[in-house]
C-alpha cells in the first residue's frame, strides 16, 4: 500500500488546500458552497456518496481487525 503515498497525498494536500482557502474566503462549510453552487439534488447525491464510502471504510477496518482479537 505504501506505493499509493506518491500519487495519494499530493491529491489529499491540494483538495484539504482548496478546501480551507474557499472556507477561509466565503466563511461556509464545502457542503454550504456546493448548495449555493449546484442544485440541491448534487449536494444530495455528494452526502450520500460520502456517507457509503464511510461506512463501507469502517466496515473494512472491522473486518481487518475481526481476525486479531480471534484467540
Amino acid at each position: 500500500m505504501l506505493w499509493t503515498m506518491p500519487l495519494a497525498f499530493p491529491l489529499m494536500t491540494a483538495i484539504q488546500s482548496m478546501c480551507a482557502r474557499i472556507g477561509r474566503v466565503t466563511g461556509k462549510g464545502l457542503a454550504a458552497n456546493i448548495k449555493t453552487a449546484f442544485p440541491s439534488s448534487i449536494l444530495y447525491s455528494v452526502v450520500l456518496l460520502l456517507l457509503v464510502a464511510n461506512v463501507l471504510n469502517i466496515a473494512a477496518d472491522v473486518a481487518g481487525d475481526g481476525g486479531k482479537w480471534r484467540s
